[in-house]
């Protein structure tokens, strides 16, 4: 990045992040998936219900208690309940929750970690059953959290359970997968590029991803194989082009991934329109 933005730039570079984020209230926590191919780099997605807080080091660890502990400061919260995902096996994931309930003690708020009733677990040590009453989320144990901090990506729908809850949910669960568009943050981060780099006279491509967007996909379906074929070699042509431009002689490849939806899964890579017609 050096190379792409002098260092001389840097003080106006964060004014204009500052008045971007002037009057926007931010998410409680969010990720942000980057890729580094050495001559770009840019994001290729967002989660507003992130995991990976286990590769955090102790003092990025310290740093994300303080924050915590000022996005509440108005709020008295003094307990916190941790709803994590509930059906993965992942132990990278698992560890994540316990990091996030370590950093969240370290911020000085009583901490558990809870599921329902219903719900498989895979947790390795004790958790909280989770019961709703009279429109509050408290555990079989007698805890009741001041506000509940979601890890959950919620791809399909709001379960009940989280409705009309009167204590605070951060994120909102209405910020799940089930209403959320990858290809909308794209659109929205490619107008923010835009301006960015119109104003300090960069390349959009060097901090950005080429995306294009089709609807109504049944990869059973042979047209719709044939609709997203077409997309990818669009976006393999304006690719081909960055690459001469650039000199860059390795063969450009797409991601192909829904809309919404977690986890990475289902991705498919592509370096031309008849490998997907050719998918089994």
């Amino acid at each position: 990045m050096q190379n792409i933005i002098h260092p001389d730039l840097e003080k106006s570079i964060n004014n204009w992040f500052e008045a971007k984020f002037n009057g926007l209230t931010l998410p409680f926590y969010s990720s942000i998936d980057l890729r580094n191919s050495s001559y770009k780099i840019a994001p290729v997605d967002a989660n507003l219900f992130p995991a990976g807080f286990n590769n955090l080091s102790e003092t990025s660890r310290a740093t994300a208690a303080k924050l915590i502990k000022s996005y509440f400061e108005t709020k008295q919260h003094k307990k916190t309940l941790i709803i994590p995902e509930n059906y993965t096996r992942n132990k990278m994931y698992i560890e994540n929750v316990f990091v996030i309930e370590k950093v969240l003690q370290l911020a000085g708020f009583e901490t558990r970690i809870g599921l329902f009733h219903n719900e498989a677990y895979n947790l390795i040590e004790p958790y909280e059953t989770i019961v709703k009453e009279n429109s509050r989320l408290k555990t079989t144990s007698g805890f009741v959290p001041d506000v509940i901090i979601l890890n959950r990506d919620m791809t399909s729908h709001i379960p009940d359970t989280l409705k009309d809850v009167k204590q605070d949910i951060v994120p909102s669960p209405l910020y799940g997968w089930h209403s959320r568009q990858k290809f909308k943050y794209f659109e929205i981060y490619q107008e923010l590029v835009s301006e960015f780099c119109g104003e300090f006279k960069m390349d959009p491509w060097l901090i950005s991803v080429l995306t294009e967007s089709c609807n109504g996909v049944d990869f059973n379906d042979d047209s719709s194989l044939g609709a997203v074929a077409t997309k990818v070699d669009q976006i393999l042509s304006l690719v081909q082009k960055k690459y001469e431009e650039y000199e860059i002689k390795t063969q450009p490849y797409v991601f192909i991934k829904a809309s919404n939806g977690t986890y990475g899964m289902g991705i498919i890579t592509a370096t031309s329109g008849e490998e997907i017609l050719n998918l089994n």
